[in-house]
């Protein structure tokens, strides 16, 4: 069996939400599962919190030190059915954009070989 990756969680605080639970449970799931999938064997995933009251959003980054996303992909990686994977679907991060959007929020992605990857999840905080 081969070496598992390790998911490390860093929530320095609790910030408040308004949405849907199961909705945004889904956005940290795909994110999650695509990193791990993703993450060199026996390396870990991190998932972090943060509260940026200044701009009244809640940042949640997950990154891994997989190889990079190549910049020719990198603009389609959120479009319903594009897939690197031979038997992925292509929906996972069309699902992410489409719920963090319908949260009020946005999503990022950041890519490179000597830094690793990192998707950002900003949504914003109850007033």
């Amino acid at each position: 069996m081969g070496e598992r990756c390790g998911l490390e969680l860093v929530c320095r605080e609790s910030p408040w939400l308004i949405g849907n639970p199961d909705r945004l449970t889904q956005i940290f799931l795909n994110l999650a599962r695509n990193a791990i999938e993703a993450a060199p064997p026996a390396s870990d995933v991190r998932l972090e919190v943060e509260n940026r009251e200044d701009a009244g959003v809640i940042v949640v980054s997950v990154h891994n030190d997989g190889d990079p996303i190549p910049s020719e992909i990198a603009g389609q990686l959120f479009e319903p059915f594009f897939t690197t994977r031979p038997q992925g679907t292509g929906l996972g991060l069309a699902i992410v954009r489409r719920l963090t959007e319908a949260h009020g929020g946005s999503v990022t992605v950041s890519s490179a070989a000597d830094a690793g990857t990192t998707f950002r999840v900003h949504l914003p905080t109850l007033l």
